[in-house]
């Protein structure tokens, strides 16, 4: 996960700038067209990445961008009321948020 390769590397001290022309990562999963249940698995991950990245690096930043991710998947069940393909997906998503917060403490593995 390159997330939590820059994390290890902020935490390690390293000093990490921002440059343009060079990308870390790959596309962002598109939420039309892919399937509830992986992007249910890429928010869980995702959530426990950014739950690691803000210990370990004793830094809001990584639950202030879950938040944003959060309000974002909350914003698109509302927005799509007639769409049930892309509602679904939205709701996919914060149930994949969910698994991660809450799984640990129901018992569940995220």
């Amino acid at each position: 996960e390159e997330t939590a390769l820059v994390c290890r590397l902020i935490t390690a001290g390293a000093r990490v700038a921002f440059v343009h022309g060079v990308r870390v990562g790959h596309p962002v999963v598109p939420t039309r067209g892919t399937p509830p249940a992986k992007l249910r698995s890429y928010a869980r991950g995702y959530t426990a990445t950014a739950l690691r990245a803000a210990c370990r690096a004793r830094s809001a930043a990584p639950l202030a961008h879950l938040g944003l991710t959060a309000a974002a998947a909350v914003a698109g069940v509302l927005r799509a009321p007639h769409a049930a393909t892309l509602r679904r997906a939205y709701a996919a998503r914060l149930a994949g948020i969910a698994d991660a917060l809450l799984g640990p403490r129901l018992g569940r593995t995220p």
